[in-house]
């Protein structure tokens, strides 16, 4: 247990000894900050304790915050309200979602923010144009209390340029987006610049959240690269290639969406998709906000059998170990539901995932 007085040094202390790691002149202050890290199933409860202690503290900049897990026991359930009540207390809002732009956290171009959640902090730099590192939940916490980030990395401009170009000879869905990504990931490559990439909707979110789980990048470009950084092709060869392992073999039990949360659009997209009850289950996973925007889209989907959750995320909770096969239009969801919890998955776009549901089988 802290000493009263000390939590505000120890986020300064913490801020100071990452900026001199990293070689930061000084601080530049945030407009805003977005945490990860606050499900029990991640943080347990050496984390629940650090949230309790930091609670004496109140945020100085508006601050949003992740989805927590689909809770199993009472144990589990009192532990995660403990950990929301504590960033309550600080004044985060609980908007529990991982696209905190689709909850009112949308930064306006060229301010400096300290997000956590990789896929969302890639997305700010990239398609908002705002300044973030890849933040830890901790550092992303200390920024939002003090209202100041080291200043290194991506936000200086020097850093905000291409280290590779990339050249997209062929047509993408949005989870190929995400293949895409990982294609990256897979050559060593980051913060690309792409040369004929036209991506489809919800493209860019997917190519975010990938990069964020399989490379160091940070942020993505949708032009040519000037200069002498390094050159790739990703043709229909690399792709065909890349759907085939990323296929599932088997017939799901499972067909995820919404990693990272899906939108109103990505619903409407969904519920016009749907034409008769599917026999396969699917979950969705969206922000409280597009609910309490769009609840007659909503309760549209329900009534056609889909499970809309609204803060969760299945990545984060032992519910994923009950499936013995999921199937998700998220190169992310998929690595990390079997890499978590050793469930199989597969990925395909939105419209092949919803073909698989309504017809019961791959």
């Amino acid at each position: 247990m802290l000493s009263k007085g000390d939590e505000r040094s120890l986020l300064l202390r913490l801020l100071v000894d990452v900026g001199e790691a990293y070689g930061a002149q000084g601080f530049v202050g945030v407009k805003s900050a977005h945490l990860s890290g606050i499900s029990y199933f991640s943080v347990g409860d050496e984390g629940l304790a650090f949230l309790e202690d930091m609670s004496v503290l109140k945020v100085s900049v508006p601050t949003t915050c992740n989805p927590v897990g689909f809770v199993e026991t009472p144990s589990e359930r009192d532990k995660q309200r403990r950990i929301l009540f504590a960033l309550k207390k600080m004044g985060i809002r609980l908007t529990l979602t991982c696209t905190p732009y689709e909850a009112g956290n949308k930064p306006q171009r060229g301010t400096h923010v300290a997000w956590a959640e990789s896929s969302a902090a890639i997305y700010a730099n990239s398609v908002l144009g705002a300044f973030t590192n890849r933040e830890a939940s901790q550092t992303a916490l200390a920024s939002a209390v003090l209202g100041v980030t080291p200043a290194y990395g991506y936000h200086l401009e020097r850093y905000r340029q291409p280290k590779c170009s990339v050249r997209v000879t062929c047509e993408l869905s949005e989870s190929d987006c995400g293949l895409l990504g990982f294609w990256i990931g897979e050559q060593g490559l980051s913060d690309p610049a792409f040369e004929g990439l036209r991506p489809p909707p919800f493209g860019l979110k997917q190519l975010g959240a990938s990069l964020g789980t399989f490379s160091d990048a940070g942020i993505f470009f949708l032009e040519r690269a000037k200069g002498r950084a390094e050159k790739a092709v990703f043709d229909r060869e690399e792709l065909i290639r890349l759907r085939e392992e990323f296929s599932l073999p088997q017939t799901p039990d499972l067909v995820y969406l919404g990693c990272p949360h899906a939108s109103a659009e990505e619903l409407a997209l969904l519920d016009s998709l749907l034409k008769d009850k599917p026999k396969i289950p699917i979950l969705v996973t969206i922000p409280p906000d597009v609910e309490a925007k769009h609840g007659e889209l909503v309760k549209s989907l329900v009534s056609k059998g889909v499970e809309v959750a609204e803060g969760k995320c299945l990545v984060v909770s032992n519910r994923a170990k009950k499936y013995e096969a999921v199937l998700t239009n998220s190169c992310k969801a998929a690595h990390y539901v079997f890499r978590l919890h050793g469930v199989r998955t597969g990925v395909a776009d939105l419209r092949t995932c919803v073909r698989v549901a309504v017809e019961g089988h791959v």
